[in-house]
């Protein structure tokens, strides 16, 4: 960048507003016009009033002139509070600041030059941006006056010059302040004036079942010297959930507290100060006290509130980075059979480490969950019958940890409970990146908050080679097309894409879940270097196995879901067709439609990513024929997009080797299986394959009722699975008695395969 300018422009890009869905063109890392040498004009940051961009430094340039001043107005100003900030230079060849770094004023400041120059410069760094500032300026003669906005003594050209504020009204302790005759303020350039009350605090008592409360005169700015207290009463057995939906306060000054306990003013919260986001918090009883304090320097527009009485959940909710829980915190009236759960928050980028020092509560158990859902990983699961000779740690993958204790006997009066948590920073934007437990939640950098620009994750979750991994979505919104999720059917990217998911998909996450076919999922999260959103929460779960529909039949038809209507959003569907001769399949494709990022594709030998014979995408009319050169074929269909069409239809044939015994498939519940031409011989020379199919997680019963071959030539095998390969069971020939305990054999699975041969001499019934 250079020092007198605008950045180097780089191409245009286009932004989507998610409500209006209408696109606004802008030009990436550029800064406004630097010069100004007209009397009047506006500055703004960059894409005022929508956010600014990252990795900025624009410098602006404002000249009066001679003989005139140059007075700026900040009429607003929004930024990320400590990092992004504006520097106001007043003399042309020094640099000499006229402030220092402004940032998050949430007010209207003016600044007067003292010279026919001006110069600003706008700084932002690499993570959270906002919708920034805009002035105004004017250029004319001003008294020789300087104004000065703090609150202590100042040095200047020579002269020491010392005051204190000083307060002008005494502040109650139960409600508003004391009333004090109104003043007035004006303003500079309009020279209009307006009257308001000082120091007075809203109403304090609350006792309807629901309401709004504020800071004084918002969403003007709130005055200084407050400290304003507000009771919210509900009825016996409720409680009240407060929701904070606008906070803007001086940071770090000028605070809201939260109170839970009537009696002993226990804390629900610590000084929250410039929140700049919706917040939740609810009561452990009936009752809900605040106190709002602002001290003597800078105000803002304050924060509106608002609260409703009812039976909730038993939860809290605690955003504090450290802290400490024992006995003495836990409800009043904690009944029995009831969870009491706990869940901290920290800020993103961070990881919580508890450690439980003392729990002996008799017939309690604690349980801990690595995440804000009950579907979380469970940590660990604790019993108050233990006795634990030394403090046990648990650390959270993400921001966020939960705990619930429930009392199943005895009273929660008789606990001895110490816990406390402390909070690190996870090294490296994407955080985990190998997920081997039986569940738990995944999520975008800095979930909670918007996630960084530039990162490229990638995420693996692993179980068992037996069990399978379903995935639901909880939440998804990014830029358009630019930043992604990617999620891939194996343990990397050359295993087939299940979906690729850009977008705000808020409206369309109940069809957003899935199963897994493979024991691994890879996903891998891009986002390119300027706009960010609020990213994505997924959770997952181990599950058994869900077998892909095998047909061992020698012909057929297949046609994909809802079809010839359009099949659903990120579909997946497998098939495993098996050849029972053993013998090459072929397959004709009658006819297939298949939007943007879908596909169907055929495997050689049953295995996914391995001897791919065809890979349809699009749309066609006429007839593909696809020729396998195994006897066993997947068949994997995947919806890559939130686009979708008609699907597919086809078939497949085979010839069967041996006429006179044809393969035979049973697939009810009860059968009989017979020797050909039973109950009269059967012929010389013959192969008779048998398979019997039941629903997965049945097993089979075979029971022979008669049975007479020439011995040790005619002979009939079992097998413990879906062909020949699979372990044999049992061989026989000659006379099998029904008594005889190899008369009934139970399969280990839900597939058992029978194969008859007869040589060419004898035969029997």
């Amino acid at each position: 960048l250079g020092t007198g300018g605008s950045s180097t422009p780089v191409p245009s890009s286009t932004t989507t507003d998610i409500l209006s869905s209408t696109t606004t063109a802008y030009r990436l890392n550029s800064c406004p016009s630097s010069l100004y040498n007209k009397p009047t004009g506006i500055l703004t940051s960059t894409n005022y009033p929508q956010n600014y961009l990252n990795y900025l430094d624009c410098y602006y340039q404002i000249n009066a002139a001679v003989g005139e001043r140059i007075l700026l107005t900040i009429n607003d100003f929004v930024t990320q509070s400590g990092y992004d900030y504006l520097q106001i230079y007043g003399e042309r060849t020094s640099l000499k600041r006229l402030t220092g770094r402004l940032t998050n004023l949430g007010q209207s400041y003016n600044f007067v030059s003292a010279s026919n120059y001006m110069g600003l410069q706008f700084h932002s760094d690499s993570s959270i941006v906002a919708k920034g500032w805009s002035a105004t300026y004017i250029s004319k003669s001003f008294p020789s006056v300087q104004y000065i906005n703090t609150t202590t003594d100042v040095k200047y050209k020579g002269w020491q010059i010392s005051w204190t504020p000083q307060l002008v009204a005494n502040l109650g302790t139960g409600g508003s302040s004391t009333p004090v005759p109104s003043s007035t303020t004006t303003d500079i350039l309009s020279s209009t004036t307006t009257a308001y009350r000082l120091n007075s605090c809203p109403s304090s008592l609350y006792n309807k079942p629901t309401g709004i409360l504020t800071s004084t005169n918002y969403p003007q700015n709130y005055l200084n010297y407050l400290d304003c207290y507000y009771q919210i009463n509900a009825a016996v057995g409720e409680r009240i959930l407060l929701t904070i939906n606008d906070f803007v306060t001086q940071s770090g000054y000028d605070y809201l507290q939260i109170y839970g306990e009537r009696t002993s003013l226990k804390r629900l919260t610590g000084r929250l100060t410039n929140l700049g986001q919706s917040y939740n918090f609810v009561s452990a009883s009936n009752y809900m006290g605040l106190q709002f304090h602002s001290d003597s320097s800078i105000v803002a527009k304050g924060w509106s509130a608002t609260y409703v009485s009812k039976s909730f959940p038993s939860v809290q909710y605690i955003n504090t980075t450290t802290g400490l829980l024992t006995n003495l915190n836990l409800p009043q009236n904690f009944a029995n059979n009831t969870d009491y759960s706990y869940i901290i928050r920290v800020p993103m980028y961070s990881q919580i480490n508890l450690q439980i020092s003392n729990f002996e509560c008799v017939g309690t158990v604690l349980t801990i969950f690595d995440g804000p859902l009950k579907q979380s990983l469970i940590l660990g699961t604790l019993t108050g019958n233990a006795v634990y000779s030394s403090p046990i740690e648990y650390s959270s993958n993400y921001n966020y940890l939960s705990f619930s204790i429930k009392q199943v006997s005895g009273s929660i009066d008789n606990c001895a409970l110490s816990l406390s948590w402390n909070t690190q920073k996870i090294s490296g934007l994407c955080g985990t990146a190998s997920f081997t437990q039986p569940k738990g939640i995944i999520s975008s950098p800095g979930f909670d908050g918007n996630y960084p620009n530039n990162v490229n994750c990638v995420m693996q979750i692993t179980v068992p080679q037996t069990k399978r991994i379903s995935i639901t979505m909880d939440s998804f919104i990014t830029e358009q097309n630019s930043d992604y999720l990617a999620i891939y059917d194996g343990e990397d990217t050359n295993f087939p894409l299940i979906g690729k998911y850009t977008g705000d998909l808020s409206s369309q996450l109940s069809s957003l879940s899935f199963t897994s076919y493979k024991n691994v999922l890879t996903l891998v999260f891009y986002s390119d270097y300027a706009i960010n959103a609020q990213g994505w929460q997924l959770h997952y779960e181990t599950i058994d196995a869900t077998k892909s529909i095998t047909y061992y039949t020698n012909e057929g038809r297949i046609n994909s879901n809802n079809f010839p209507l359009n099949y659903n959003v990120h579909d997946t569907e497998v098939y495993v067709i098996q050849n029972l001769y053993g013998y090459p399949i072929d397959f004709t494709v009658d006819s297939f439609s298949l939007a943007s990022g879908s596909s169907l594709a055929f495997y050689d030998g049953g295995i996914q990513n391995r001897n791919l014979i065809s890979s349809l995408s699009g749309s066609q009319t006429s007839p593909t024929i696809v020729t396998t050169s195994t006897s066993q074929v997947l068949v994997y269909f995947a919806a890559q997009s939130n686009d979708v069409s008609r699907g597919f239809s086809f078939t497949w044939n085979t010839t069967d080797a041996d006429p006179t015994c044809p393969r035979k498939l049973y697939q009810d519940r009860f059968g009989e299986i017979t020797s050909p031409n039973y109950p009269n011989a059967y012929s010389n020379n013959q192969d008779c394959y048998y398979y019997i199919i039941v629903e997965p997680g049945k097993r089979i019963e075979l029971d022979f009722i008669a049975f007479n071959t020439e011995s040790g030539f005619d002979i009939l095998s079992i097998y413990d699975g879906p062909d020949t390969t699979s372990t044999p069971f049992y061989t026989s020939s000659g006379i099998l008695q029904r008594s005889s305990p190899s008369a009934q054999i139970k399969s280990s699975s839900n597939v058992m395969t029978l194969w008859f041969h007869s040589d060419r001499s004898n035969v029997a019934t």
